[in-house]
């Protein structure tokens, strides 16, 4: 459950009230980051994924897409262009792949290293978002320099989860 400030947050509905909340929110934001615009790059790991989320195009049962895993070295390669460019965030994407949840395979590990090594090519922040993972793999993806940990919920409805990430946990 949502702690009750950010329902009550969430809920509110007054123009003059929300003025406020907006207003607050611009002051925090130029006084940790000015008046700055800062941007991230994508870098695609994969296009497969093991769940069946009735909103995504990379779902498991939608036969259309293209599916690829790119190989670590394209992933750095990216990474580095990225870096030139001017981007301020590595944003690591992927599916739920389930080459890189299956525990036998390490490939956890595999994407703790692929982490290390797009600290290593950009010095940028790393955000990483291959699904639901074990804590510990949390731990050792922050060791190797993701800064942040993308987990998507797109609703606190439990209904309307149902709906959108069939077969998944609320």
């Amino acid at each position: 459950a949502l702690p009750i400030y950010c329902v009550q947050l969430l809920s509110l509905e007054r123009e003059d009230t929300l003025e406020m909340l907006f207003e607050t929110a611009r002051k925090f934001r130029e006084a940790n980051f000015g008046r700055k615009i800062f941007t991230y790059g994508f870098a695609y790991t994969s296009t497969f994924c093991r769940n069946n989320c009735t909103f995504c195009y990379f779902r498991r049962s939608n036969q259309r897409p293209q599916r690829y895993r790119k190989d670590a070295r394209d992933v750095l390669d990216v990474a580095g262009h990225l870096s030139r460019e001017g981007v301020n965030l590595i944003d690591l994407t992927m599916g739920e792949d389930p080459q890189f949840h299956d525990s036998k395979s390490g490939a956890l590990d595999a994407l703790v290293q692929l982490v290390r090594g797009i600290r290593n090519v950009s010095e940028l922040p790393v955000m990483v978002s291959p699904g639901v993972v074990p804590d510990k793999t949390l731990a050792r993806l922050a060791a190797a320099g993701a800064t942040w940990y993308a987990c998507y919920q797109e609703t606190h409805n439990p209904a309307l989860f149902k709906t959108l990430r069939v077969g998944q946990s609320f």
